[in-house]
């Protein structure tokens, strides 16, 4: 060995230290026989989600990350654009994103919850940041981003951050309108 820094572990160890982080902005979402998906705190009271993956009903239990129980119904679903609002009945604390610029080759951390109130974490690259684009049922989504990591189904939904801990597919006036 030599004096010379490990670059490898100060990079594993800023990745695993930017999961730590991230890990205030997902909450795991309760589905039948013990399943679950990841919902993504978009502000103190909405919890932003996959909608082709959520159930079709009104309530639904939470885990915030600490493993507090939560409850949230249904404000609103676009599933042309996949995308399921959920209005929490008690505000939890927002974490605070600043929103991030895609680009193709940059790194992408995925961000799931695991259903105790701990944090999953997978690494990628974007793969494609390309411009506005029709989804498969019709929705007009402002900017396609494609990562190269494939998530687990209860990983789905959750937010996507580049090297600088930005969130990916976050506008900015997304993100101030708190």
């Amino acid at each position: 060995m030599t004096d010379q820094p490990d670059l490898l572990a100060q990079f594993s160890n800023a990745l695993a230290a930017r999961a730590e982080l991230a890990k205030t902005a997902v909450v795991a979402i309760g589905l039948r026989h013990g399943r679950h998906l990841t919902g993504t705190v978009w502000r103190s009271d909405i919890v932003v989600a996959s909608e082709q993956s959520l159930p079709r009903k009104d309530e639904f239990e939470l885990v915030a990350p600490g493993g507090a129980a939560l409850t949230a119904k249904i404000a609103g679903r676009d599933p042309s654009t996949n995308i399921a609002i959920l209005r929490l009945a008690t505000p939890i604390a927002s974490p605070s994103i600043a929103a991030g610029q895609a680009l193709t080759g940059a790194l992408a951390l995925a961000i799931g919850a695991d259903g105790s109130g701990a944090a999953s974490a997978r690494l990628g690259l974007v793969n494609l940041a390309g411009p506005e684009w029709h989804s498969s049922r019709g929705g007009l989504i402002d900017r396609r981003i494609v990562l190269d990591l494939r998530l687990a189904q209860r990983e789905e939904g959750g937010p996507v951050f580049d090297a600088a801990g930005s969130c990916l597919g976050c506008r900015p006036s997304d993100r101030a309108a708190r």
